[in-house]
């Protein structure tokens, strides 16, 4: 019996790992929603297979917490009007490019 709870405890931590988002059902219902376009099957989609984890590090954004101890930065008011050409510390020469 314990063994067989160990084996069981076991596939359960590698099946919840495992979690392919897309199943029959919902190319079923794609299928029946559209006809615009066709889904490809579960077995046949070129991401079967993968965990979530896989699938999220394809997106490339990573959340992370913010830094402790950042400084807050006050927002001013900006000006009515300003001439680049008078205010400006950047005016070069204009050059054909």
């Amino acid at each position: 019996m314990l063994k067989l709870v160990i084996v069981g405890t076991i596939m359960a931590a590698a099946a919840a790992d495992y979690t392919y988002p897309v199943n029959k059902d919902m190319v079923e219902s794609i299928k029946a929603a559209t006809n615009q376009w066709i889904p490809a099957e579960p077995h046949e989609n070129q991401f079967y297979g993968w965990t979530n984890d896989q699938l999220s590090a394809l997106l490339g954004t990573v959340l992370a917490p913010p830094a402790e101890g950042f400084e807050t930065v006050t927002a001013v008011a900006a000006p009515d009007t300003w001439a680049w050409r008078a205010q400006s510390q950047c005016v070069g020469a204009i050059r054909d490019q």
